[in-house]
């Protein structure tokens, strides 16, 4: 099955969205919201109708390693958390700081990054 490029268009650049990355936190035994566990290159896909934010319709990502860890504590509040760089097959959808999509391919595990004051 050949795969067809999905372009985003921000009006002074497309960028093609597979060359994008994209992170998402995991708990350490890799589970996200509501006990879905996760695994290294194997998809995760929501089939549930809908894009609606914060709901059982769409998966969470950020497109930044440090907007994830800042806002953890507002949105998924996990503890000791681990990162992971994620695949997604398109973006359905955000609220402003976090982004959605139905499905999502934990690609590898990376550092977290440090934030000092």
């Amino acid at each position: 099955m050949k795969l067809q490029k999905k372009w985003i268009d921000n009006g002074k650049k497309a960028y093609n969205i597979r060359d994008m990355k994209y992170y998402k936190l995991l708990s350490q035994d890799l589970t996200s919201h509501q006990g879905t566990k996760w695994e290294i290159g194997v998809p995760i896909t929501i089939t549930k109708a809908g894009n609606e934010m914060c709901s059982d319709q769409v998966l969470h990502c950020y497109n930044h390693p440090l907007l994830a860890v800042m806002f953890n504590v507002i949105h998924a509040n996990i503890i000791d958390p681990k990162l992971f760089e994620i695949e997604v097959d398109e973006i359905c959808n955000t609220d402003g700081l976090k982004l959605a999509s139905k499905s999502q391919t934990l690609i590898k595990e990376i550092s977290l990054p440090e934030i000092s004051f």
